[in-house]
């Protein structure tokens, strides 16, 4: 930018410096040409602005006679390259521009959809971790259950000797004891809950 500013500076102190060293060389001014009235008329404004109006000045360059000098030729040369280049830098910065645009808003919705499935991946693993510690719980509750029923089990099978082993030494007479056949419903009853357990 600094650039095209000094560029369109020194064209234009070129191009009045020219202007002027023109006008001294041809020795012409601006001069006003009145035409006085030779009779007493009464002028209007656009009569007096048509007889005081300042004379067309003509330049003319002459080929042969204003011939550049070759640092004047180079330079022009080497001004209208720097603008050819300068031209060429605006379009590239602004093809680049557009890249680069682009690929900021790319970056934007990649970064905000990688925002979201982070918080998707978080929020997952908090369901898995609340998951895998219920499982844990219901495995543990799982293995307390079988080592009581293991226990209730051998005390049962435990119990039921005990019992077989009693009842061979109760008599069978049955009127030695009133209650003795509500005994033996009692055992046939546990016999066969413990053996449908099985």
């Amino acid at each position: 930018m600094l650039i095209l500013f000094a560029l369109i500076v020194i064209l234009a102190f070129c191009g009045v410096g020219y202007v002027l060293w023109v006008l001294k060389t041809e020795g012409k001014k601006s001069t006003l040409t009145p035409s006085a009235p030779t009779e007493k008329t009464e002028l209007t404004s656009e009569d007096l602005l048509i007889k005081y109006a300042p004379a067309p000045q003509i330049i003319s360059i002459k080929s042969e006679s204003h011939k550049l000098s070759q640092a004047e030729d180079d330079l022009i040369s080497e001004e209208i390259h720097a603008a050819a280049e300068l031209h060429e830098l605006k379009e590239k910065y602004m093809r680049l521009e557009k890249i680069f645009n682009e690929k900021k808003d790319e970056l934007e919705r990649v970064h905000t959809e990688l925002n979201v499935e982070l918080r998707t991946k978080k929020e997952f693993n908090k369901v898995k971790d609340i998951l895998e510690k219920e499982l844990k719980e219901v495995k543990d509750r799982a293995k307390e259950y079988k080592v009581e029923l293991t226990a209730v089990q051998a005390e049962l099978q435990n119990q039921l000797k005990r019992s077989s082993a009693k009842t061979e030494s109760i008599p069978a007479d049955e009127n030695a004891n009133p209650r003795f056949p509500e005994i033996k419903d009692a055992i046939d009853r546990f016999d066969q809950i413990t053996t449908t357990e099985k």
